[in-house]
């Protein structure tokens, strides 16, 4: 598990070095939006079977747009989670029967997404894309809720999508986020699911047989803060721009 978060972090610095190599800007600096999907729970009570208990997800978004090719983002989320023993894939020690539980995740989330092409609707002289996949890698906090119980731990994150901007503010994506908490709380928050802190009393790091959780969400953004190399003062009205250079017309 160490060497997969070193792996990760070194993952994470290539990444932002091939897109920091991208000199060409996106036209605005900033996106903001939001979105619904669907998530669902993976730890104890991971439900058998290749599909999942699915509960409702949102998400709200913000991106610094580095470049075509990278963009830092920050989120927060909501999803709920929550399954019943005899969905689980599990066998428990005896003694444990008739678990359930349901609780509600808030998330805070930060990460670099990374456009495997350089995702603008304009500037086609610089071989840009309307469409791209991405990758993102990331971290943050998470936050379990059920009635007056709480638990909160950091989290890692990866994730998977697709984005299309289809007019020069407006974009929508299409995304799967992984997310790894460093907790086993995340289902035993209540009286009835507390003995799933840990089930099977197991010596582990601090990095083994936690809880995660992933969710699907489709999103939609509006651009802001147009992105500007020069002085606007120094732009002459009217003028028009080829590459890196303005030409008065």
């Amino acid at each position: 598990m160490r060497r997969s978060i070193l792996i990760f972090i070194i993952s994470l610095g290539a990444i932002y070095s091939l897109a920091v190599g991208q000199l060409s800007a996106q036209q605005y600096l900033y996106d903001f939006g939001g979105g619904i999907g669907i998530g669902a729970y993976q730890g104890d009570l991971s439900r058998r079977g290749l599909i999942a208990k699915q509960d409702v997800a949102a998400t709200l978004l913000t991106r610094y747009n580095i470049n075509f090719r990278c963009s830092l983002l920050g989120e927060v989320a909501y999803q709920r989670i929550g399954s019943k023993m005899k969905f689980a894939d599990n066998i428990f020690p005896a003694g444990m029967t008739d678990l359930s539980f349901s609780s509600h995740l808030a998330n805070m989330n930060f990460g670099l997404e990374f456009n495997f092409l350089p995702w603008s609707n304009k500037f086609r002289y610089l071989n840009t894309s309307s469409f791209t996949p991405y990758i993102l890698l990331g971290g943050g906090m998470t936050v379990a809720v059920k009635g007056k119980a709480c638990a909160y731990a950091p989290n890692t994150l990866l994730g998977l999508g697709v984005k299309y901007r289809f007019t020069d503010r407006l974009s929508v994506a299409m995304s799967c986020q992984y997310q790894y908490s460093l907790t086993d709380k995340l289902d035993a928050l209540d009286k009835g699911s507390e003995r799933l802190n840990n089930p099977y009393q197991l010596k582990a790091d601090w990095l083994k047989n936690k809880d995660a959780y992933y969710r699907v969400c489709l999103t939609i953004a509006y651009a802001f803060g147009e992105h500007c190399e020069y002085s606007c003062a120094e732009i002459p009205r009217g003028a028009s721009r080829t590459g890196s250079v303005w030409i008065s017309n």
